[in-house]
């Protein structure tokens, strides 16, 4: 909650760049745009009445990961080890294919020679 309310004080502020240098504000900044806490009108980044509402009630916008009491959200957690998992096969893949490919280099030498 606390980055929440960086970000929005840093909008405030008109410190766009120091949210998009900072690497635990950025991505936080990304997930308050995707519940539309923060939109972007005409090239200025201000902040929804959603995001408003949420900084005078006081209410909870939970951490990335995170649900209301505490718990990490399985399917935040999900999606991070799926991301992981995409990019090793990836290389599982690409390295099984180069082996593959040093074989048959190897077979089609010995036949040719």
């Amino acid at each position: 909650m606390k980055t929440t309310y960086k970000i929005l004080n840093l909008i405030d502020q008109g410190d766009i760049p120091g949210i998009l240098a900072d690497n635990v504000l950025f991505p936080r900044f990304h997930d308050l745009m995707d519940r539309d806490l923060l939109t972007m009108i005409d090239d200025k980044l201000v902040i929804t009445e959603k995001g408003n509402r949420l900084r005078t009630s006081g209410g909870r916008c939970e951490p990335e990961g995170m649900i209301g009491d505490g718990r990490p959200n399985l399917v935040e957690t999900g999606r991070r080890e799926l991301r992981f998992l995409h990019r090793s096969s990836l290389f599982v893949i690409g390295s099984w294919l180069l082996v593959i490919m040093y074989i048959l280099v190897y077979c089609l030498l010995l036949c040719s020679g």
